[in-house]
């Protein structure tokens, strides 16, 4: 029997971008793959409820129904942790929250992932010099998730490419780093996918690190 991973999301299932599918992928064989949304069960006009104010912690997601949204990261605390429950509820091998936000920390009895506190770890472990350029989703979140990648203590260029917006917006993206001459390109959205990922490394000619594949590799070292 495989082992089961689960992944907690802070939007809805099922995931229409693929990230089941890539996450399973970069396993490989021997595992089964779940996935479960802290939206599961709301309506959109619920969903329309959760915009966020000023002052807030934004977030963005995908829906089931394929459409994106912004909203404040407070409205789903509580409903993450009913998620990471219901995984517990399955005896799942491990679980990776599926975003690279901050959070506090939630109560589990299996192993649950942190993206905040592994991803910049590994990326400092993989440049120790030079200029990193870091893509998150909306302009609106630079500020916010700055001070995880300034912790990385390298030179730090931050731009923004929704990867459920116009594709045109990560070639904006990456046509600033190449200006910046950036040593390492970090897509830390799991939104951005395997396809972003390589079409980053042609646009800029440097090494892309994806949250998605990355944290995929560290599920299956601890599984």
């Amino acid at each position: 029997m495989g082992k089961l991973i689960g992944l907690v999301g802070i939007g809805q299932s099922p995931r229409p971008d693929g990230l089941v599918e890539e996450v399973s992928q970069v396993l490989g064989s021997g595992y089964e793959v779940v996935f479960a949304g802290a939206m599961d069960g709301l309506s959109r006009a619920e969903i329309e409820g959760m915009a966020p104010a000023p002052g807030d912690y934004v977030l963005v997601t995908i829906l089931s129904d394929g459409s994106s949204v912004r909203f404040a990261k407070k409205h789903i605390l509580s409903r993450l942790q009913q998620r990471i429950d219901e995984m517990n509820e399955r005896n799942v091998d491990a679980i990776l929250l599926v975003c690279t936000g901050t959070f506090p920390r939630f109560a589990s009895r299996r192993p649950l992932l942190f993206p905040r506190a592994i991803f910049p770890n590994l990326v400092k472990g993989i440049v120790q010099d030079g200029k990193l350029g870091v893509i998150t989703p909306l302009p609106e979140q630079i500020d916010q998730e700055r001070v995880k990648w300034d912790d990385v203590g390298l030179n730090l260029v931050m731009t923004h490419a929704d990867p459920y917006g116009d594709p045109a917006l990560l070639e904006r993206a990456c046509a600033e780093l190449v200006r910046e001459q950036v040593d390492l390109v970090v897509l830390e959205c799991f939104g951005h996918n395997l396809a972003m990922k390589e079409r980053a490394r042609r646009l800029t000619g440097k090494p892309v690190v994806l949250v998605r594949s990355a944290m995929a590799r560290v599920l299956a070292e601890l599984a």
